[in-house]
């Protein structure tokens, strides 16, 4: 089971893990990262949209351990 990210839903929490998954393994950075965010949202607006919220781009940024600038 996905962890909570602040989805809507259980399978929201799961693309966002994921997402996190991917950014850890392949070494992303934060705009990177944000960036596939905000593919996912786009392409999936009334699945996912709510990958590009404050709250969850929080809890991904901070799963990620990335220490970037947030606001990019």
């Amino acid at each position: 089971m996905a962890q909570d990210f602040w989805m809507y839903t259980g399978q929201g929490n799961e693309v966002a893990e994921k997402i996190t998954e991917l950014a850890k393994a392949a070494g992303l950075d934060w705009t990177q990262t944000l960036s596939i965010m905000r593919f996912v949202a786009d392409q999936k607006s009334d699945e996912y949209g709510e990958l590009m919220d404050t709250a969850v781009r929080e809890v991904i940024y901070n799963r990620c351990k990335f220490t970037t600038e947030f606001y990019v």
